[in-house]
């Protein structure tokens, strides 16, 4: 017949000698204490440290806790924790923001950028599905004022964020290129990133390389489900004069509205953007 075992506790106490000065008592020393020895001192006389505030304590927790404060002076120390934590994050985003935004966009007007494209800009979030946000519309519509202010909110909360602004993409693009080691690097730096913004993208015409390398990149992201951010002036069917392969361009924006959330911003006396 099999026997049931007993459940394993999780704490055994020792056989201690439990120190005879109970300031020289540890924590161990007290859960070791199944007689309840420390119950037999008497109190002394303790002052929190900060203020001075006098109160009669079981003296091991003079050994224990040495630093202990009066609970309104401990609410007091946590309050500067949380205040100087929140001052290192404001600092580490302010230092963020100034390495990923360009100054220009620092001091956006919200109340100026056009309405609804900006809150639904605004809302977007990542998600598990690596859903993206492609922002179409005509030059100084506000399109890419209205991205940094969704960058700001997202570095602020903590997502890790890299940026390209004015076409920049696209020559980086070119200048890796020429070195095929320099290429994988940056490729995988780009592909692993969480969240990837490019403004601009179409403001050069492509070369067969680089119209290549751009679309693998996008499908790479697409694949590990790591949105990315677009801005461009170009609809599909604009687009389509910069692509070398009409296949490609064709196979790219299907990946675009099928993997992207498209905001157009539509021009004040034109009739709009369509993907």
């Amino acid at each position: 017949m099999n026997e049931i075992a007993e459940p394993k506790k999780l704490f055994e106490p020792q056989n201690r000698v439990l120190p005879s000065d109970p300031r020289d008592w540890n924590l161990l020393d007290l859960m070791s204490d199944v007689n309840e020895t420390h119950k037999k001192f008497e109190e002394e006389e303790w002052s929190c440290p900060d203020c001075g505030k006098k109160e009669m304590w079981n003296p091991i927790y003079f050994g224990i806790v040495p630093t202990a404060r009066c609970e309104p002076c401990l609410e007091i120390a946590k309050k500067k924790e949380r205040e100087q934590g929140d001052e290192e994050k404001e600092t580490k985003h302010l230092e963020q923001k100034s390495s990923l935004i360009p100054p220009l966009y620092h001091s956006t007007d919200y109340n100026r950028l056009p309405y609804p494209q900006r809150d639904e800009v605004g809302r977007w979030r990542p998600k598990k599905d690596g859903k993206g946000l492609w922002v179409v519309g005509d030059t100084r519509q506000g399109k890419t004022r209205t991205i940094c202010l969704l960058l700001d909110a997202l570095i602020k909360e903590g997502h890790s964020v890299k940026t390209f602004f004015h076409g920049n993409f696209n020559d980086e693009l070119v200048e890796v290129i020429r070195s095929e080691r320099s290429f994988r690097k940056w490729k995988y730096e780009i592909t692993s990133t969480n969240i990837l913004f490019i403004d601009d993208l179409f403001a050069s015409k492509l070369t067969e390389r680089v119209e290549s390398s751009m679309f693998d990149i996008l499908d790479e992201r697409i694949s590990w489900n790591r949105p990315t951010l677009v801005t461009t002036q170009l609809t599909a069917k604009e687009a389509k004069s910069r692509f070398h392969s009409p296949k490609r361009c064709e196979a790219f924006f299907a990946r675009v509205k099928e993997f992207f959330q498209v905001v157009s911003f539509v021009p004040q006396k034109q009739g709009g953007f369509d993907l």
